[in-house]
């Protein structure tokens, strides 16, 4: 398969103003593009459908392995000591950015700190995102909706919204969230609450020191 170096050059040296390509020579060079759209990120083993995803490797040197697709998630729910079930998705491009997705079921009242254990592979992609280490991380504050799911009785399940702020680390290999609240709110966090969101984080490369 020709590079995208290659393409290029054969195209400045066909098309030319004032030229006379052959067609022979732009089914060639058509082919030739098509082939690299369509394979060119196999350099990283890795097939990619986002659109958006294939122009970052596509437009990666050649001979680097950077911004490879990633993708963490589990059908089954972790469970933390106090019965809280997540269920979680981390997808991205490895040292560029990271989506999450979650949902947490809480499954005792009045708890608001909740720790799951992840494996090696996840804390390693997703350390890069941060310039400390891992065990050194600021937590990542943001606002969730809480939801009560208890059913009222067996046929209907009322959603009541309440909004509150949570803070989201990653130490060593456990991911571990908090709620919070004003103090002067009454609020409560209750049995069946849960919070099903997405956030997108990256970090880059900035001075801090300044």
């Amino acid at each position: 398969m020709a590079t995208k170096d290659e393409i290029t050059s054969k195209i400045n040296s066909k098309i030319v103003k004032d030229g006379n390509i052959r067609a022979v020579d732009t089914n060639e060079i058509l082919r030739d593009i098509l082939d690299f759209s369509n394979t060119g990120i196999t350099q990283n083993t890795t097939n990619i459908n986002n659109i958006e995803q294939r122009i970052i490797v596509l437009e990666n040197k050649p001979e680097t392995d950077d911004y490879k697709p990633f993708s963490f998630w589990e059908e089954s729910p972790l469970k933390d000591k106090r019965g809280a079930y997540l269920w979680y998705s981390f997808r991205g491009i490895e040292k560029l950015s990271a989506s999450f997705t979650f949902r947490l079921l809480i499954k005792e009242s009045s708890v608001t700190d909740f720790r799951f254990q992840l494996n090696d592979k996840i804390i390693e992609t997703l350390k890069v995102f941060f310039q400390k280490p891992i065990h050194q991380i600021t937590p990542i504050s943001f606002t969730v909706s809480v939801n009560n799911t208890k059913p009222e009785n067996e046929s209907t399940i009322v959603y009541h919204p309440r909004i509150w702020t949570m803070y989201f680390m990653i130490s060593d290999n456990i991911v571990n969230f908090k709620l919070a609240k004003e103090r002067y709110i009454e609020d409560k966090i209750l049995e069946g609450d849960e919070i099903f969101t997405s956030i997108h984080f990256h970090c880059p490369e900035f001075n801090f020191d300044k």
